[in-house]
């Protein structure tokens, strides 16, 4: 039966915690001494009375890691783990999931002492034991983790690093023959594709199990899918595959695309079918581009996203403004016509619904105008998070198609040459959420005081 509303919920979070060991201070030496020597002293009554697999030892073998991890000791944690996966397995067999959070602990302190080749074979050994549950929503929380890490390498490459995952991944190779070492250069472009492909799997796969339990509704849901459109955005227009993927030698490019192929063929749980909302969403896409590129993956993501909304009889506000979200991706990939569609229908849902001007001008008149992609901070809004040492007043037109025209500096106070600078690189190539008047959407002038901060010394 599949799980639904408050009882996934409470899965997901379940599964979520296993993932976190339990925190605290590190001790001095004596205090060391004295806790891990009355631990292990647990241990060896256990044993002796149990026998070295006893279930029992497992609450013991835990206390023991934290109490190496948290004091340094990542050496005799990696000991201590591998002894609690033995009575893990002993007891619960090869493939049990309990066995999650020790193989997390052994990552981490493979990574802590260098280990970064060890630290990556774990890594897929514990992909491969959650793949062995594709219905249960406790190896959600496992396959996003894992996702968010491959994540985590496209943003040391963007600050000028080269990860070690990059050269155990093989992703300087777009396709390597079975038996042979992988390549240790290759193009920027090649890596980025190959990190985002596992990257995209993983968060394909863990949407998949979600949807398998119908949680439409779940919040971790909707994460999952912007985090794939994200990824997509990184991309624009370079493949998110090489373009020979049907070649029947490309066995890893294959895994890799099979859960977003599974995602892309998925009967959605509403249809608007024979409706305007319906034209508008399932548009014909050519088989290749449909896997490969960054626009169609992207658009996947938000379609599937609408309908999550319609089946869980959102309101109309919600329901127009996942419609728009389709639309700026449209927009943002200069589909600029299906763009226009897009915003029309959804401006005139509200109207039809009753909504009201102030749910339309929320979404196409707001003050602070959008900057395209609207799933990231705009640039335009003020910084909650710091405090502004000056300010620029400019105004600007907004196109029918987002772009900006008649930028004008009016004033400012503690801003520099610099400060303007970067303002008027903001405005010529971003692109913008067309707004309406009166319905209609053209090319419309905006006031706006853009906020300078001094964020020397910040993280």
């Amino acid at each position: 039966m599949a799980a639904t509303g408050s009882a996934l919920k409470a899965a997901v979070l379940l599964a979520s915690a296993m993932l976190v060991a339990p925190c605290r201070a590190a001790l001095d030496s004596a205090a060391f001494d004295a806790e891990q020597r009355r631990i292990l002293e647990h241990v060896e009554q256990i044993q002796l009375r149990d026998g070295p697999y006893s279930p029992a030892l497992l609450e013991e073998l835990k206390q023991l890691i934290v109490l190496y991890r948290e004091n340094d000791s990542p050496s005799l944690a990696l000991v201590t783990i591998e002894r609690a996966l033995q009575v893990v397995r002993a007891n619960g067999g090869l493939y049990s999931l309990e066995q999650v959070p020790l193989l997390w602990q052994r990552i981490e302190s493979e990574e802590a002492l260098d280990n970064h080749a060890e630290a990556w074979d774990v890594e897929q050994e514990l992909l491969a034991l959650v793949r062995r549950y594709p219905d249960d929503v406790q190896v959600v929380p496992v396959l996003r983790r894992v996702a968010d890490r491959q994540m985590g390498v496209l943003g040391q490459l963007g600050a000028g690093e080269i990860p070690p995952q990059v050269f155990y991944g093989c992703y300087y190779d777009k396709y390597r023959p079975s038996g042979t070492k992988c390549s240790g250069s290759g193009s920027r472009a090649t890596v980025l594709q190959g990190v985002l492909a596992d990257a995209g799997r993983n968060y394909a796969e863990a949407i998949a199990v979600l949807l398998r339990n119908e949680a439409y509704s779940s919040d971790e849901l909707r994460e999952l899918e912007m985090q794939v459109v994200r990824g997509a955005g990184l991309m624009r227009d370079t493949p998110l595959a090489p373009p020979w993927l049907f070649a029947s030698t490309l066995e890893p490019w294959r895994s890799r695309i099979a859960p977003i192929e599974e995602l892309a063929t998925w009967q959605l749980p509403s249809e608007p079918a024979g409706t305007p909302e319906g034209d508008y969403l399932d548009r014909p896409e050519p088989r290749e581009d449909r896997f490969r590129m960054p626009y169609n993956r992207g658009r996947q993501s938000l379609r599937r996203l609408y309908s999550y909304e319609l089946a869980g009889s959102s309101a109309a506000a919600s329901r127009a403004a996942a419609i728009v979200a389709i639309a700026d991706w449209d927009l943002l990939f200069s589909k600029n016509a299906l763009a226009i569609e897009g915003y029309a229908l959804a401006h005139g849902l509200l109207d039809e619904e009753g909504a009201g001007d102030a749910a339309n001008a929320e979404l196409f008149a707001p003050a602070v105008p959008v900057v395209l992609p609207s799933f990231e901070p705009n640039p335009l809004a003020p910084d909650e998070a710091h405090a502004a040492t000056g300010y620029i007043d400019v105004t600007f037109s907004i196109t029918k198609y987002g772009h900006v025209r008649d930028i004008k500096i009016r004033g400012a106070a503690n801003a520099d040459s610099a400060d303007r600078a970067e303002l008027m690189t903001l405005l010529r190539i971003k692109r913008f959420r067309p707004r309406s008047i009166d319905g209609r959407f053209t090319e419309s002038p905006v006031a706006v005081r853009y906020y300078v901060y001094d964020r020397r010394g910040a993280t």
